[in-house]
């Protein structure tokens, strides 16, 4: 099983993702590759080349390409589908994702400044949204009220943008990321009917309630998890 974990920053989606990969011995991590390491850079190569007719047309359009983030997100869209399918049949495990492809999905739609929003880039998003749909086994998603959120990002160590802005911008730069993962979330839908979404209130459930809930979920969707179940604490680790 592939699962990616959303939601506002805030919503616990580190704390989740780190204790379901410290607790069960059959899910990992999976960052994306990233482009500053050298063993990747072949996987930049072959999937910038196959991105070259897309951003042909949007450097002609625009006369730039997109922003860097943006250019490495379509870049990872386009062809990291495939590894992590490949190396979820080679380790049998349950792989994890933080700020997995719904993530970059929803800054692609809400920050790109038009470069991909037009009829010539519709069969780039086709693609992408029809191989995700396919990829992805379950979709996570943490969320709390919006107070809560605000309050949590405050007082961590962590650096936000949230952190020195009013209560009212917070609130608004938050819920455009709801909307974004709903849209997201809407397409993906669409394009796939075993795609499952689990929506966890993390403000009113604990971790361990949230831990459960999610293995309930992963013990429905894969005959391992069922196997394995019985190893699982939801006590202290």
């Amino acid at each position: 099983m592939i699962i990616e974990i959303i939601g506002p920053a805030g919503s616990g989606k580190s704390t989740l993702s780190k204790a379901l990969s410290e607790r069960l011995a059959y899910v990992r991590l999976e960052n994306p590759p990233s482009f500053r390491k050298v063993e990747y850079i072949p996987f930049y190569v072959r999937n910038t080349l196959s991105l070259f007719p897309i951003l042909s047309r949007v450097y002609l359009r625009n006369r730039r390409l997109p922003p860097k983030e943006l250019f490495v997100f379509m870049v990872m869209l386009n062809g990291w589908h495939q590894e992590l399918k490949q190396e979820a049949l080679k380790s049998e495990s349950i792989i994890i994702l933080d700020q997995g492809p719904v993530y970059m999905l929803t800054i692609l739609t809400m920050f790109d400044a038009g470069s991909l929003k037009s009829n010539n880039s519709e069969k780039y998003w086709d693609r992408a949204f029809r191989c995700w749909a396919e990829t992805l086994d379950l979709v996570i998603w943490l969320d709390t009220s919006l107070p809560e959120l605000v309050e949590r990002i405050r007082t961590r160590q962590i650096w936000h943008k949230v952190k020195d802005r009013s209560d009212v911008d917070a609130y608004r730069y938050l819920e455009s990321y709801r909307q974004g993962f709903e849209n997201v979330i809407s397409r993906l839908k669409a394009c796939s009917n075993t795609l499952r979404i689990l929506r966890l209130n993390t403000g009113r459930n604990s971790l361990e309630e949230t831990m459960k809930n999610v293995i309930d979920e992963l013990y429905l969707g894969d005959a391992q998890v069922k196997s394995q179940k019985q190893n699982f604490s939801y006590g202290n680790p």
